[in-house]
């Protein structure tokens, strides 16, 4: 069991380097997005706090590509309607697969069927089999390769785990998911 108040000291020094040192978009991330949109409604699962995800996805400039963004205590649906809807009760949160039934739901009520889970591995590895299982492809993004043995030991396919976000629409094509990018 984790300290409360560690656990608290930790996620105030990570947001505080969060803050100093940003993320920055790799290349071909928001030409790739812009094509990516066209065809399909982007989401965003996340295990960050709201206001640290917003201020994130503002800044880069891309919060514009995602119909739906969950943070770790607040959904956004539609974000040209500019909603945000507080959870008003405790929801699955990540690595919990049942959080994705959340997303499924609304991207039912939206119309969309079929479903890509694209994952940087940090900590949803166990997400991917009840993904499956739900009819969701996962893709894991391995950038370093650090990840690869965590996301085949989790029975991903070695061609859905992918070491670039901008392979993603390539990896799509080659599995049927669009014929577009």
């Amino acid at each position: 069991t984790v300290n409360p108040e560690i656990a608290e000291r930790i996620l105030d020094a990570w947001m505080l380097i969060d803050r100093e040192n940003p993320t920055q978009l790799a290349p071909g991330v928001k030409t790739m997005l812009e094509c990516l949109v066209r065809h399909h409604h982007l989401t965003i699962l996340s295990g960050r706090s709201w206001a640290s995800l917003y201020t994130q996805l503002k800044r880069l400039g891309i919060l514009k590509y995602f119909s739906i963004v969950q943070a770790n205590e607040a959904l956004w649906v539609h974000p040209t309607k500019r909603r945000l809807c507080k959870k008003k009760r405790v929801f699955y949160n990540k690595p919990d697969p049942n959080t994705l039934g959340f997303h499924l739901i609304h991207l039912k009520n939206m119309g969309v069927e079929k479903s890509v889970f694209v994952d940087d591995g940090v900590d949803n590895s166990a997400m991917a089999r009840p993904f499956k299982n739900r009819g969701v492809m996962f893709v894991g993004i391995s950038a370093n390769g650090c990840n690869t043995p965590r996301f085949l030991r989790a029975g991903i396919p070695k061609k859905q785990v992918i070491n670039k976000i901008t392979k993603l629409p390539k990896l799509l094509r080659s599995t049927g998911k669009a014929n577009y990018c």
